[in-house]
């Protein structure tokens, strides 16, 4: 995708990281620790920038911004829960 059409796009994707240690010592003090069991909760990070102001966020980049996922159970598909720093 060229930049023109990620500036009209609003947001640019600049990363997308898992690290399962971040996980775990994130997901212990978690208050959906509880609801989905630790199997079943995961954070990426990302980084991203915003290009024009857009849903709550201001022009710049963003860094380490946590997407928290999580499944019903094993075979769930995983959705978006959560979300910040």
């Amino acid at each position: 995708m060229d930049g023109n059409r990620t500036r009209q796009n609003h947001i640019g994707l600049l990363k997308i990281a898992y690290n399962s240690a971040d996980c775990d010592s994130f997901r212990d003090g978690y208050y959906a620790i509880k609801k989905y069991g630790r199997k079943n909760l995961i954070i990426i990070l990302c980084d991203f920038t915003v290009y024009r102001e857009s849903g709550g966020f201001s022009t710049g980049t963003y860094g380490d911004w946590a997407m928290i996922l999580a499944r019903d159970g094993i075979d769930g598909p995983w959705r978006l829960i959560d979300q910040g720093y």
